[in-house]
Formats: structure tokens, C-alpha cells, sequence
């Protein structure tokens, strides 16, 4: 998403600051959250993985089958594709038709949505504390009393915000969304990164720099962020108030949810690939992707301080793509896994004339540590 502040300077997915970029630690904030969510993200994602590894070495089919047949998204070439069409008609719809009512209809899907998100996240963190706990049945639906306590939470919680805008909220449901979507939605391998994230890095870029410029008109993405005329931030940003206020609007400082889900897709496979790959936390590829996501922050928010293409805001994928696509392809390649990170990744199984192959080499891999 664009980077900017809401009346004032900072990174985010939304505004621009008219008075020029004025650093604030709320800046810091923001970053930090972001890099939070991925690290927990990647954590867990390897935590999974481990377990899956542990069950096969014990061969409990039972346990391993329940596991992989949760219900994953996996992103191939076409869908790829599709998330690019669809992030491009969904901008240009909200442009064009953004009003109270289709505002509404927004945050009703996105207090769903969060309510939903937040009651799983809560309950898998009750589950390390609260263990072997007695199951219920009501209608045919299974659930424990971790479920039923984290469920009235979240619907407390999501209801709390849609009536009353807390931002503090609203960032607690975002991170809670963005943690489910990279823990259901998955890339297989890196051949489907370096699709999907140049072209959404495009997507970026043009609708920050160059439709402004071509059009000669305001930035979509900067409006429809920003909620246009309607005086609302739209429910798809981290939002963190500024630590010092600099005029009679209160500034904020604000990050897209698509700035942290998208190059965390790619940080979330490559923490899997570790776990395949044995490869030791300190010397895997989750800690490198970690370390290319910052930098990429970093140099977001200096691009901001100097007003990089004269459009008072900046396109966090410019920067965030190839600090984390960029590290990934270059270690792969030295490290020698770049063929089968490209083609296999971390799927169990491949289709085309290939596939058998690349599935021998896959299991290989489990047995051979790095």
C-alpha cells in the first residue's frame, strides 16, 4: 500500500503529510508491529511444521492426515494472477463507489472477519496453557470451553470497535486477520512468489507514482485508504496515533495489512522450507527474510523523508519485494536450493513430467540434513 501518515508523517496505507515528512516514534511503533506479526507468523509456522516432521518419524498417520487436511489455500500461477486482477477492479470499485452505505458493508465484513480471525488466534494461545480439556457438543458442533471463552472475546471485541473506532482495536483484529491469513494461505513455492510479488509490486508502484501523474489526479489508493470524503480510515491499515501532534487533526502513522500479508507469505514459506531443509534457526532462510523485511521498512521510511517521485507518499512494496524476494533467490542459489525451492518447495506432491522427481528429492531432503 501507499506509505504515508494520515495528516501528518509516517509509514502507512494511506495519507500523505502536507506539512512535508516529520518523524515520529509512532513510526517506529508501526514498524515494530508489522515485524511482530511476521515473527509470530514464521514462528508458528515453523512450530507446525516441526510437529508434521515428529508424526512422521512416528508414523501416526491418524495425527498427520488431521493436519494436512486442514483447509489450506494454496496460491499457484493462476491465482496469482487473480489476486493481482482482483486488488486492481477492488481499488478502482471503492474508488469510484466509495459511500456511507458501501462503507458500512465494509466494516460489517470486517468486524466478521476479525471476530472470526481473533477467536481462533486466542484460542490456540489458551491451548498451551489450558490442555486436555473436555470437549462439548451443541447441534452437531464440537468445541471446548478455550473455544467458547475465546469466541466471547472476540465477538466483544469486534463489536466494541465497529461501534466505537478504537484504533487500539482495530490494530488488535488486524494483526488477528493477518495472522490467520498466513496461516491458512500458503505460496508452494518460490516459483509463485517471484509471480505474484513483482506483480503486486507493480500494482503498487503504478497506482502511487504513475497513475497520479498520468491522470493528473489524486492517488486511488490514497483516497480510498484514507476513506475519501467520508472522514473514516478504511478497516485495512495498522494505525498508531503520532507521539506528538503537529496540528488540529490528529495525525497518525499507518501501514497497509497487504504490506505485511504479502512479503509474509514469502517469510512464512521459507520458515517451512527451513524445517524441510534442517536447516538451524540462525542459519535458515526465516531469519535472512526477517532481516530483509526490516530493511525494506527502513528504507520505505527514508524514501518517505525525502519525498521519493513527489507524490508525499511512497509504495512499501517497491522497497519490501526485493528485500525479501531479492535474499531469498541470491542465498538459495549459493546455498545450492534454489531449483528446488523454485519447483518444490514445500508441497508433498507436484504435478507435470517433473513431478515424480521432484518429489524423491523432497523426501530426500527430510532425511538428509543440511
Amino acid at each position: 500500500g501507499e506509505v504515508g501518515g494520515e495528516h501528518g508523517g509516517g509509514p502507512g496505507g494511506g495519507g500523505a503529510a502536507p506539512q512535508g515528512f516529520v518523524f515520529d516514534w509512532s513510526i517506529v511503533v508501526v514498524m515494530g508491529v508489522s515485524v511482530a506479526t511476521l515473527a509470530a507468523a514464521g514462528l508458528t509456522a515453523r512450530r507446525q511444521e516441526k510437529w508434521k516432521e515428529k508424526m512422521r518419524e512416528r508414523g501416526d498417520v491418524g495425527e498427520l492426515e488431521s493436519a494436512e487436511a486442514a483447509p489450506d489455500v494454496v496460491i499457484n500461477e493462476k491465482i496469482a494472477v487473480g489476486i493481482f486482477v482482483l486488488n486492481v477492479t477492488t481499488l478502482i470499485l471503492l474508488y469510484f463507489f466509495l459511500s456511507k452505505v458501501f462503507f458500512t458493508i465494509i466494516t460489517i465484513f470486517f468486524t466478521v472477519m476479525s471476530i472470526q480471525s481473533l477467536s481462533l488466534q486466542l484460542s490456540m494461545l489458551l491451548e498451551f496453557a489450558w490442555k486436555n480439556q473436555r470437549s462439548y457438543t451443541l447441534l452437531g458442533i464440537s468445541f471446548s470451553a478455550t473455544d467458547l471463552v475465546s469466541f466471547a472475546v472476540a465477538t466483544a471485541l469486534g463489536i466494541l470497535w465497529a461501534v466505537k473506532r478504537f484504533w487500539v482495536l482495530q490494530d488488535i483484529l488486524g494483526v488477528s486477520i493477518m495472522l490467520t491469513v498466513l496461516g491458512f494461505l500458503k505460496i508452494p513455492n518460490l516459483k509463485v512468489a517471484c509471480i505474484l510479488l513483482p506483480l503486486v509490486l507493480f500494482y503498487d508502484v503504478f497506482f502511487v507514482f504513475i497513475q497520479p501523474a498520468v491522470f493528473h489526479d489524486e492517488s486511488f489508493m490514497k483516497r480510498v485508504a484514507t476513506g475519501g470524503g467520508l472522514n473514516e480510515l478504511m478497516p485495512m491499515t495498522i494505525i498508531i496515533p503520532a507521539f506528538v501532534q503537529h496540528g488540529k487533526d490528529r495525525e497518525f502513522s499507518l501501514l497497509g495489512y497487504g504490506d505485511i500479508i504479502l512479503p509474509g507469505l514469502l517469510v512464512v514459506f521459507m520458515a517451512r522450507f527451513d524445517v524441510l531443509r534442517q536447516y538451524s534457526f540462525a542459519k535458515g532462510y526465516f531469519l535472512l527474510e526477517m532481516f530483509g523485511y526490516v530493511l525494506g521498512l527502513v528504507l520505505t521510511v527514508l524514501a518517505l523523508s525525502v519525498n521519493i517521485g513527489g507524490q508525499a507518499g511512497q509504495p512499501a512494496l517497491l522497497y519490501l519485494v526485493p528485500c525479501t524476494l531479492g535474499p531469498a533467490l541470491v542465498a538459495s542459489y549459493l546455498r545450492g536450493d534454489l531449483r528446488t525451492l523454485f519447483y518444490l518447495g514445500t508441497t508433498r506432491s507436484q504435478d507435470g513430467e517433473d513431478g515424480e522427481q521432484l518429489a524423491a528429492e523432497r523426501e530426500a531432503l527430510i532425511e538428509t540434513p543440511a
